[in-house]
Parts: structure tokens; sequence; C-alpha cells
């Protein structure tokens, strides 16, 4: 069986998954996910699997993603003027 899909994270450690691209909130972070698994392991399923993300890993766009979320936060945080 192989399938494809998105884990999206929230720093508070909740966790969804989503078959296509999820909406990613600020302060969220969405991992597109491949499994290949044998038709054969369904006879004993008990797996574990493990992700880790380095933070060497991270590219730059998270976090311009970040410092753009934390700007558009700001503006609406403001009073909308008046023309």
């Amino acid at each position: 069986m192989k399938r494809s899909f998105y884990v999206i994270i929230n720093r508070n450690g909740f966790v969804r998954a989503t078959k296509t691209e999820g909406v990613v909130r600020p302060g969220e972070i969405q991992v597109q996910t491949n499994l290949n698994i044998p038709d054969k392991a369904f006879s004993n399923p008990q797996y574990v699997a493990n992700l880790t993300i380095r933070e060497d890993q991270l590219p730059d766009v998270v976090q311009e993603l970040e410092i753009e979320f934390s700007r558009i936060k700001k503006n609406e945080e403001k009073e909308p003027e008046v023309i």
C-alpha cells in the first residue's frame, strides 16, 4: 500500500492529518508524509514510526512565513483606518 498525506502539527503538539494540503495556521507546520507499506505488514499491525525534523533541515521559508504571520497579526490588532 502506498499512501501520501499531510500531517499538520501546532506548537502545543496537536496533530491532524489530511489527504490534501491543509490550511496551515500561524504556529503550525505541515509535513508531507509518504507511506509505503507491504501488504504482509497487515498480518501483525503493531508498528511505531518516529519522525524527526532537525533544525538544520528547516527551510528558511518557514522562518519567513512566521515573520510574515506576525506582521499580519500586528496589523489586524490595529484600529481600522477611517477614510
